[in-house]
């Protein structure tokens, strides 16, 4: 009996700490959940049984049964001073009769004491009571997002995919002045309850909180506003990609999806074809997608079909829990043009103590500025295998392709990764073998002097580097490049998260291609090929496919000598300016050697 008055006496303090600062009137379906859920755990031995008496004996699942279940709990508890505040609330309950809520599942929920389902009634519950602020749980989608949302918002019929606590829908309808309609799908049953009931205290707005699924649910109603926000890098399971051809009629597109599709566009298919003649998608979206080679049909069609109005870019470290890049897109059924908006948004940010907070006001005077959008013609995005980065459209870009652009899998060129070495326990002092890894390239592209060295019975000639090779790092955001030249070891292989390019042919001069990897066009290039969300990588198939310039040999030669030559330029300079510091450094240590006593 001991533990059971701790557990009550904790889980009231707990209630309490919740109510503190969202809880100023009694006039509010939190109040009455949680001092039902108090009240009855404090005087009953067995807590709830009496209550779930008085409510399974209805054999009525509504949420007017719950509530006149309620009612007569309370009559057969001393309320205290809280009486005339209990009678009030249920009458107030009745009024506005939530009757889309399961009482059985709300039921159920209470007796779980689940203090997350209570912070989530009370966060909602504050609306209107303090300044007239929206408040919102911290794990769900952040406020920010939800006012960009509510910018390109059109109409009153809203679907939100994987709605969670509710936070996308309530936001939406929040101080809204149009009766709608605001639905979201779920697949855990706690947070479709909690949405359910969150949307319940929104008066002007129907909803239907959909438990299932999202791919594999069939929906029959037409929206003017889907959002979608879903897991980074969420990953469909062959069984899934099997299970949607049942589906194919729930899609906008046949799409034949492969484990290199990313999943987001699978869900924004199964949005479109849900969207109105009018309507709009807004997308969170981890940026891969958006340029990855896997996706370039998807995309293909997309763009072809004139769907995308806008692309935003980010600004890093501004999503909860997440360093990813990401950016959101705007796809809309009435576009009146055939380009894509394209908006860098690094700058829109607030900084905080240990983060930063995307400043939306900024962002939406950027986006209603025509100089700070960049509008790039769906052909152009055409030319450019349909990637979708902002920064890849500079205003040169936008004008003409690259020039004498071909292929380097069109050249006698080797791309080949590097030999996987199992741990650093394998390093040894005196190994036959030196390695290059990432961390041995410097941030000038040189190798470092002091390798780590091993030994194998294997046989791993193939990896051996030479003079000109090219290495490219294959794992991170960083893209590190290295020509290499004078190997202090003959016996000096690369790593397996760097690629080597080995040209074997006599059009195309390996310090060229070197010096163009490294420029912001090479580097976009690059970056339009790396794949992952949260390991960022480089496959070497798609590295063979990258375009390159292909200038004749002797323009190759001209810009490379040019480079050269200004190179030298500086290391002239750079080793002055180290002698001029060191003579001035000695010239006042003398100084003060010849005042010493």
């Amino acid at each position: 009996m001991e533990n059971r008055n701790d557990d009550v006496r904790n889980f009231e303090g707990d209630l309490k700490l919740l109510m503190k600062g969202y809880v100023n009137d009694y006039n509010d379906l939190s109040y009455i959940i949680c001092y039902l859920c108090l009240v009855d755990s404090k005087l009953e031995n067995r807590p709830y049984n009496s209550f779930d008496e008085e409510y399974i004996s209805t054999n009525n699942n509504s949420f007017d049964a719950f509530i006149n279940a309620v009612e007569k709990r309370f009559s057969k508890l001393d309320c205290g001073q809280f009486k005339s505040n209990i009678d009030e609330s249920i009458n107030y309950l009745k009024d506005f009769r939530f009757g889309n809520i399961d009482g059985r599942d709300l039921l159920r929920l209470l007796k779980t004491k689940d203090l997350y389902f209570y912070e989530n009634i009370l966060i909602t519950n504050a609306f209107g009571k303090e300044n007239d602020v929206f408040h919102y749980r911290n794990d769900g989608t952040p406020i920010e997002l939800i006012e960009l949302f509510k910018f390109f918002k059109i109409g009153s019929k809203y679907l939100d995919v994987g709605c969670g606590n509710g936070n996308v829908l309530v936001g939406l309808s929040y101080n809204s002045n149009i009766k709608g309609q605001a639905d979201g799908i779920e697949i855990n049953p706690r947070n479709a309850l909690i949405s359910k009931l969150r949307l319940s205290l929104c008066h002007d707005f129907d909803s239907d909180i959909v438990l299932g699924d999202y791919l594999t649910t069939h929906i029959e109603k037409k929206y003017s506003f889907i959002t979608i926000n879903m897991p980074f890098g969420l990953h469909i399971s062959t069984m899934k990609r099997n299970e949607l051809n049942v589906f194919k009629n729930d899609f906008r597109f046949d799409w034949s999806i492969t484990p290199a599709s990313s999943s987001e566009w699978v869900y924004v298919n199964k949005a479109l074809k849900l969207l109105d003649k009018n309507g709009r998608i807004a997308l969170v979206t981890a940026q891969t997608p958006l340029f990855k080679t896997g996706d370039i049909k998807l995309r293909k069609d997309l763009i072809d079909n004139n769907l995308i109005e806008y692309v935003i870019d980010m600004p890093v470290n501004t999503y909860p829990n997440s360093m990813v890049n990401y950016s959101v897109v705007i796809f809309s059924n009435n576009k009146k043009d055939d380009v894509v908006k394209f908006v860098n948004a690094s700058e829109c940010f607030v900084s905080q103590k240990n983060n930063r907070k995307l400043d939306v006001d900024k962002l939406l005077k950027k986006i209603e500025t025509s100089d700070e959008v960049k509008a790039i013609n769906n052909s152009v995005i055409k030319d450019n295998n349909y990637m979708l980065l902002t920064t890849k459209y500079s205003d040169e870009e936008s004008k003409s392709k690259l020039k004498k652009s071909t292929k380097l899998s069109d050249l006698s060129v080797e791309v080949t990764r590097g030999f996987q070495l199992f741990s650093k326990s394998d390093l040894k002092k005196d190994g036959k073998y030196s390695i290059v890894t990432i961390s041995d390239i410097d941030d000038n592209g040189n190798i470092v002097d002091n390798l780590g060295r091993f030994d194998t019975d294997k046989d791993i000639d193939k990896f051996l580097l030479k003079e000109n090779d090219i290495l490219i790092s294959t794992k991170g955001t960083r893209i590190k490049t290295c020509l290499v030249s004078n190997l202090k070891n003959i016996n000096t292989v690369y790593h397996g998260n760097l690629s080597l390019i080995r040209i074997k042919d006599d059009r195309l001069d390996p310090v060229f291609l070197k010096l163009y990897l490294d420029s912001e066009r090479g580097q976009l290039e690059l970056k339009s090929i790396q794949t992952g969300a949260t390991i960022i990588s480089i496959n070497t198939s798609q590295l063979s496919n990258i375009s390159i310039p292909l200038l004749s040999i002797d323009e190759q030669r001209k810009i490379v000598n040019e480079y050269v030559f200004k190179k030298n330029e500086i290391d002239v300079l750079s080793n002055r300016l180290n002698d001029l510091k060191n003579d001035l450094s000695d010239s006042v240590n003398q100084v003060f050697e010849g005042v010493k006593e």
